[in-house]
């Protein structure tokens, strides 16, 4: 399993440890949970993706809350996960980290 981290020169906790509570750790499913097709003619393409309702402004109060959050994609591709990755921050989602299932990877069941 792979991973990219979506905040740049930040500890991964720095956030919940300097507020002095215990972290709640969510991961959350990007396809269809929080991105999603503008139609049906885009569902293949991943990198035209879009925000699926208030998907952001609830990730943003969970982590205000104390949240950690990580993000779990279904792309395998180098390619295809750099763009699930540029839509969570292009759209300011809160997180630290995309995990990802490398390219030949035996899918995990």
């Amino acid at each position: 399993m792979g991973c990219l981290e979506l905040i740049k020169n930040k500890p991964i906790e720095k956030d919940i440890t300097d507020n002095g509570i215990n972290p709640v750790r969510l991961m959350i499913f990007t396809k269809d949970t929080i991105l999603g097709p503008k139609n049906i003619l885009q569902h293949f393409n991943h990198a035209a993706y879009v925000p699926i309702n208030n998907a952001v402004n609830l990730i943003k109060s969970w982590k205000q809350q104390g949240t950690e959050i990580v993000y779990l994609t279904s792309r395998k591709k180098e390619k295809q996960v750099c763009e699930i990755k540029e839509l969570l921050l292009k759209n300011d989602f809160q997180g630290s980290m995309l995990f990802y299932q490398s390219e030949g990877q035996e899918d995990i069941r």
